[in-house]
């Protein structure tokens, strides 16, 4: 259940902000501006521990 809700919110999301799913975009814009990102993700993904996604998000964009 919980992960259907959080399926529908990256979905949600994505129509809201389709650049944050660019991993170039996220490198480039994001790496530095981190509270921009952290607070897209709080208020339309809602993940359970917030600065760990955002660490994770970035880190899967470098790569």
């Amino acid at each position: 259940m919980r992960s259907q809700n959080y399926h529908n919110n990256l979905i949600n999301t994505y129509h809201l902000y389709p650049q944050i799913f660019n991993p170039k975009y996220v490198k480039e814009n994001y790496t530095t501006n981190k509270d921009e990102l952290l607070s897209i993700m709080k208020n339309n993904i809602h993940p359970r521990y917030p600065n760990v996604a955002l660490d994770k998000w970035l880190n899967l964009s470098i790569e």
